[in-house]
């Protein structure tokens, strides 16, 4: 811990507990402490399991002597003590300054040394991270992050500096993750570490030029023992390591370390841009801000934001989820995202990796009070976003849809971002964002900012719901087992040109009855048509406002795209998403894809699922892109639940989708001769039957509802398992284990209940939402 002596380093040596205390037994907490020396300030700090590393110097760090130094906590036999008494020890230490080799690469010395500087542990080392500038000279570089290594000889430590990546990965010309060439600074400001479900390492750095705003950047480590374990690899040299007896997966390194610079260059565009750069692009921050904490939980990196809104800036916890390649490795990321379901200004946050509960600091000055607040997340009632779930929770079904429609929906012109719900008979719109100056900001919500309809469907259940466009005219379509409507004015449309609220729904417009379609499970728009799905047959429908009009001047006119008799007898249509004509279909036989074109579908080709289950229940799409379920061919990935109802088994299994190839994730759990790579399976494979999957990288929630009339396990009520974050390839892949990455989520109001409608996340805010016949809860 720091204190407010920055030359007095203190450690916790043991916290005694009295049961009943009295004026001279009470509770204490024992503090070991170290002077570092008069004048000394520690600069950094970082505590891990082998010891205590400390950046220190004689003031500011970087221009004064400065030093990194190790201590461990040990004993020493004193002559007035009956027992060994604890202290804290320095075993090594060593000096950083303008000639550190590590931070000057093969150029001449740097020309300064910042005030910032940073410390991370991973696995068995230790990365410090620092300001640098690089002199002038043709060929000189300055590095802002090197390895610190401990070194033992005959009982004698010493600290030794190491380089992230060899000369040759390091450009003299353009700036990489870790470097920049002559007369450039880096900072590297914050450090964490990741290891992904597909069992690699990465670093994650905060990096700018020592004045912000800060990108955060992903590299990959050489993870297996050897030469240049812990420098930054070739993202294209991996491999996987089984067991013979029996024949199981045990790990998947980067084996070799870097040489070229172009798979790190942040300053050109190149083939690699995608997987080095988390989020994708900026954070919302202005031009000098930066972040107040980074850090990773599973496959998600997180960013938090202690400013307040200003211009480009935006506060709270943000994050960005990998998506994988097919070997394991990282290609993209998702757009920077809100979380926690917060906007206040948080000095620092946690995401839960074992539970659904999030924890942040909010720092309250100027905002109403003068203090900083521990606040925790929890499913709660009494939430901003609670307002809008009245209007369906309460009649016949409850809550029977959500749909999340952000500020990036065609037509919002990123000015309004609206979340919507339907159930029985009904369609209720409530406004959970809005532009104010150069941001985009969470609203808070009142009845003024609810849009409700009754009597939408002849008095049955809504499931569906869908904003389509062509481009100037938008139409709100809705959907169920009595058929389609769509919400029109009497031009025929819901509106023309953008929206500026969500009052522009309530202005005179009526639902329309759309065509005899019956069982509507979903409704789909890929920038052109508005696709309707029912359990026999997908239908594609062309947008003319003369089609919605009273007295319709031209023909509806669907067109049957797909009929699940195709697929084979008995067959039924279950899922769907459909990306510019690209069409993946999740059927009661198994998932399918095929071209849109021409009014027919071609191409339709079956697509294996590694030990899959024959019905394939829910597609659930991350894209380097906003709007996922519209926008995933190009680079995404794939996660599949697919169940067995009969055997009361469910299981999810992951592919990447890249330019329209569809190939399965490499989640090995068993080799052989003729498969030395491993054979692909299921990423989880549950006991129960599943009926909804939701993943945000950290949280993976598998929920279900009590269907048939036995069950394999006790459970008989809605419940949300929560498969921890930990969780790796060819380690969850069995039920038989998986109990020991995953927990039940102690939600109480579940016991009362029997329908769990599962898990959506609300965009602007960044809540977690669970909804069903009860009164929906929301996790902020």
């Amino acid at each position: 811990m720091l204190s407010s002596a920055l030359n007095i380093l203190y450690a916790v040596h043991d916290i005694n507990h009295v049961k009943e205390q009295t004026a001279t037994n009470f509770d204490k907490t024992e503090l070991l402490y170290y002077n570092l020396g008069a004048g000394q300030e520690t600069a950094a700090l970082l505590g891990s399991s082998d010891g205590i590393y400390v950046a220190y110097a004689t003031g500011a760090f970087g221009a004064n002597p400065s030093k990194i130094a190790k201590f461990i906590t040990s004993t020493q036999t004193q002559a007035d003590q009956p027992k060994p008494q604890p202290y804290i020890k320095l075993i090594a230490e060593e000096s950083v300054d303008t000639s550190t080799a590590p931070l000057k690469g093969a150029g001449s010395d740097l020309a300064s040394l910042g005030s910032s500087v940073s410390l991370q542990g991973f696995s068995t080392m230790t990365y410090a991270g620092v300001e640098a500038t690089a002199r002038g000279n043709s060929g000189d570089t300055a590095t802002g992050i090197m390895i610190v290594n401990t070194v033992e000889a005959s009982s004698v430590y010493s600290l030794m500096f190491s380089s992230i990546a060899p000369d040759s990965a390091i450009s003299t010309t353009a700036n990489t993750i870790v470097s920049t060439p002559a007369l450039g600074t880096i900072r590297i400001k914050n450090i964490a570490a990741m290891q992904t479900s597909t069992s690699l390492n990465y670093l994650i750095v905060a990096r700018d030029s020592g004045t912000g705003p800060q990108s955060i950047y992903a590299a990959p480590l050489v993870s297996q023992k050897g030469p240049g374990y812990g420098q930054i690899a070739d993202c294209t040299m991996i491999s996987n390591t089984f067991a013979t007896k029996p024949p199981t997966f045990l790990e998947r390194t980067f084996t070799t370390p870097l040489t070229d610079p172009t798979q790190i260059d942040i300053q050109n565009t190149t083939a690699y841009t995608a997987q080095i750069t988390v989020g994708g692009g900026a954070i919302p921050l202005a031009a000098d801000g930066n972040i107040s904490n980074l850090y990773v939980v599973g496959d998600s990196v997180y960013v938090v934001i202690a400013s307040r809104y200003a211009a480009g800036t935006q506060p709270g916890t943000f994050f960005s989820q990998a998506i994988f390649a097919q070997d394991g490795h990282i290609v993209g990321w998702t757009p920077w995202a809100r979380t926690i379901g917060s906007d206040k200004p948080m000095n620092c946050s946690t995401v839960g990796g074992t539970s659904t509960a999030n924890y942040y600091v909010y720092d309250g000055t100027g905002m109403g009070t003068s203090f900083k607040s521990v606040e925790q997340s929890m499913w709660t009632l009494n939430q901003n976003l609670s307002v809008l779930f009245q209007y369906s929770w309460g009649v016949k079904g409850g809550t029977q849809g959500i749909f999340n429609f952000g500020q990036s929906t065609t037509g919002f012109n990123n000015e309004i971002s609206i979340l919507a719900t339907t159930g029985f008979n009904n369609v209720s719109l409530g406004q959970t964002g809005q532009t104010s100056g150069d941001n985009f900001e969470v609203k808070t919500m009142t009845n003024a900012d609810i849009v409700s309809f009754d009597d939408v469907n002849n008095s049955t259940a809504l499931v569906a719901l869908e904003l389509a466009t062509n481009g100037t005219d938008h139409w709100l379509f809705a959907g169920g087992v009595s058929g389609l409507k769509v919400l029109v004015n009497n031009l025929g449309v819901t509106k023309t040109g953008n929206f500026t609220s969500v009052t522009d729904f309530d202005a005179g417009q009526t639902w329309k009855g759309v065509g005899d379609f019956r069982y509507i499970k979903k409704l789909i728009w890929d920038q052109t048509f508005l696709y309707v799905l029912t359990p026999t047959a997908l239908y594609q429908i062309s947008l003319d406002a003369n089609k919605f009009i009273e007295n319709p001047t031209a023909e509806l006119n669907p067109i049957k795209i797909i009929n699940s008799s195709e697929i084979s007898q008995g067959s039924y249509l279950l899922d769907c998403i459909i990306d510019d004509g690209f069409c993946i279909l999740g059927t009661t036989r198994g998932m399918y894809s095929c071209t849109i074109a021409n009014n027919k579908a071609t191409g339709l080709t079956g697509i294996p699922i590694p030990s899959g289950l024959p019905a394939i229940t829910q597609l659930f799409v991350t894209s380097t892109q906003t709007q996922p379920q519209r926008n995933f061919k190009t680079l995404s990935n794939l996660y599949v639940l697919n169940n067995d109802f009969s055997n009361q088994q469910a299981r999810i299994n992951r592919f990447s989708i890249q330019d329209g190839n569809i190939l399965p994730f490499n989640d090995s759990i068993t080799n052989s001769t003729t498969e030395p790579e491993g054979v692909p399976t299921s990423f989880i494979r549950f006991n129960q039957y599943t009926t909804n999957y939701f993943t945000d990288g950290s949280w993976n929630l598998a929920s279900n509802y009590y269907l048939g009339t036995t069950q394999p396990t006790t459970t008989v009520s809605p419940s949300i398992l929560q498969i921890f974050a930990s969780a790796k390839n060819g380690r969850s892949s069995s039920h038989v284990t998986l109990h020991l990455l995953s927990a039940y989520v102690p939600i109480q109001f579940l016991k009362t209940v029997n329908n769990l409608l599962g898990i959506t996340r609300e965009s602007t805010s960044g809540a977690c939402i669970a909804s069903g016949n009860f009164p929906t809860r929301i996790n902020a």
